[in-house]
């Protein structure tokens, strides 16, 4: 799963839209700990990461058909 967080920095600074690949929010929110350390998350937002892999794939088939049916 992909994780978008907006997050508050110990100085107090916003930092949006940060993506991050996790199996859960716990996992997600330690792996942004590590690198901003004592920060806020301030929201958290979930994403299907395969999502977009999909609709691409989607589109490759039937693009692939089409040529096919001109053929």
């Amino acid at each position: 799963m992909k994780f978008n967080l907006n997050i508050r920095t110990k100085d107090g600074l916003l930092v949006e839209n940060l993506t991050v690949h996790a199996d859960d929010r716990t996992h997600a929110e330690t792996k942004i700990r590590k690198v901003y350390l004592k920060c806020e998350i301030v929201s958290c937002e979930t994403e299907d990461a395969h999502a977009d892999e999909d609709q691409a794939s989607m589109e490759s088939i039937i693009s692939l058909i089409s040529k096919q049916d001109k053929n």
